[in-house]
Formats: C-alpha cells, sequence, structure tokens
C-alpha cells in the first residue's frame, strides 16, 4: 500500500484467500480459474434449486441456469475474479433462508461480505425472510435467536476493515484505495450522466443499452420476483450506480441474479430455439 496510489488494498480477501490455498498444487493463474469455474458450477446448481421452488417449474429453472450462462457479463465469473464467488455465496444465502436456516443464511452473507463489499446489502434481505409476517413463530425466544443471525453479514465485512486497520494504521486506507482506483461515493444520476462523455461512441451506445437493460429488468423484478429478491437487486443496483464507474456495470449486474429467474419466467412459453 502506498497513499493516493492503486492497491490491492482495495480488493476483499476470500478469492485471495482460496488461490493462495490452492496455488501450491497449481499455480496462482489456474487456482483463480478453478475456484471461479468451480464457483459458477455451484451457481449454477443453487439456482436451479432456487427458480425451481419460486416457481414450481422445471422449465423455469433450467431456463434460469440458461440465462446465467447466455448472459454476456457471465464472462467475467469464468476467469480470475471474485465474480463467480460472490454469485455462488449470494445465492446459498438466499436458498439457506428459503428453507429457513437463517444462521447458515448468515454464515453464507458473512462469506459474501468477505468476498466483496456489497455482501454486507444482503443483510436487509435477510431481515425480510425472517421477519416475513407470512411465517409462524411458536416461541417468541425462537425469533430472537434467528435475528442474531443478522449480526453475522456486517462481521464479513468488518473482519476485512479491521485487519486493514491493524495492518495500515487506519481503516481510511480503504477509502484511499478506491479512490485511487477511481470509486468515490457519487449521486446515482453521475453514472447516467457520465455514460454521455464516454469515448469512442461505441462505449456510449454500450453504456445507454446496459442502462436500459437494467431499467427493465428493475421493474420485471419489482412485478414478479419474491420481496427480499426485490429488496437485493434495488440496494445492489444503487451500490453500483452511486460509484460512478459505468464500465464496472457488466461485471456487477451479473451478480443480480433474480433477473435470470425473471428472465425465464417472462419466456416460460417461448421456445429456446
Amino acid at each position: 500500500y502506498t497513499p493516493g496510489h492503486e492497491s490491492n488494498v482495495a480488493f476483499f480477501t476470500l478469492f485471495p484467500i482460496l488461490v493462495r490455498a490452492l496455488a501450491p498444487l497449481t499455480g496462482d493463474i489456474v487456482a483463480g480459474l478453478v475456484i471461479a469455474n468451480a464457483a459458477l458450477f455451484g451457481a449454477a446448481c443453487i439456482l436451479h434449486m432456487l427458480a425451481r421452488r419460486e416457481s414450481g417449474s422445471e422449465v423455469i429453472a433450467r431456463r434460469a441456469v440458461l440465462f446465467l450462462f447466455a448472459f454476456p457479463a457471465t464472462l467475467f465469473h469464468s476467469v480470475g475474479y471474485c465474480e463467480s464467488l460472490f454469485l455462488f455465496l449470494t445465492l446459498a444465502t438466499f436458498e439457506a433462508a428459503a428453507r429457513q436456516r437463517f444462521f447458515v443464511a448468515g454464515a453464507f452473507a458473512l462469506l459474501s461480505a468477505a468476498t466483496r463489499s456489497s455482501g454486507v446489502l444482503v443483510t436487509l434481505p435477510l431481515a425480510y425472510e425472517i421477519l416475513s409476517p407470512t411465517r409462524v413463530f411458536p416461541r417468541r425466544i425462537t425469533l430472537r435467536k434467528e435475528i442474531a443471525a443478522l449480526a453475522l453479514p456486517p462481521l464479513g465485512l468488518a473482519a476485512y476493515l479491521a485487519y486493514v486497520a491493524d495492518r495500515f494504521g487506519s481503516v481510511r486506507v480503504v477509502v484511499d484505495v478506491q479512490r485511487a482506483w477511481g470509486r468515490r461515493l457519487k449521486p446515482p444520476w453521475d453514472a447516467v450522466d457520465s455514460i454521455f462523455h464516454h469515448k469512442p461512441p461505441y462505449a456510449l451506445a454500450f453504456g445507454l443499452s446496459l442502462l436500459a437493460l437494467v431499467v427493465t429488468f428493475v421493474v420485471l423484478v419489482t412485478r414478479r420476483a419474491r420481496p427480499s429478491f426485490v429488496v437485493f437487486a434495488a440496494l445492489h443496483l444503487a451500490y453500483m450506480t452511486t460509484s460512478g464507474l459505468v464500465e464496472g456495470m457488466p461485471r456487477f449486474v451479473g451478480a443480480v441474479f433474480p433477473i435470470y429467474l425473471v428472465a425465464a419466467t417472462e419466456t416460460e412459453s417461448r421456445p429456446t430455439t
């Protein structure tokens, strides 16, 4: 870490830790590819289970997986990035919550927050699943224990911040490094405005088409998806746009798994070819 310069301190640690564990056997690059693609396979399996439970349809479940693999940004799930690991852990969180195994869900959310800072955002959707008025709690103590699971996701973020503070003397190092990479908190409309300042022209076309796609899916998610999925999608998209970096949006949008469920549901009656 050098103040004011780009540094790997900006990247959270779970994916690098896994790579480091496997690297003695395979080397760094192969380890990254193996972990990323294993996580992508695991994410596809959980997405299938989640889609089948939500829709009751094998066709929709299979099609959701098809959309995951057909989505252009899935490229980033197959290379040495943390995106597929983040997607796997997020899906595992919601799958565990759907089974009402809330401490397991909280543990997966903790690992998700240790993979990317946006992982902590799953706390609110998880809270909805726990406190949903459709659930019946036979004892008050059960509810208290399950609410305690909500303390787990922030621990993933807090653990990394504590490590940085201990290693470099201040938690502000994380903010400094993010700024060095060009990331800073901005109003969402700044992300829209930045599209119109892209050069060359194809960047403008890409930005506008991506923005239109995101807006369309947000509307569809609101209409068709489980409320906790809607909360997750809205929080994740808001988090992305407040960074002001339109270039990174394809990579981040790929982790918003409700778009695959909605796309599969909306096209259920259409042929796959």
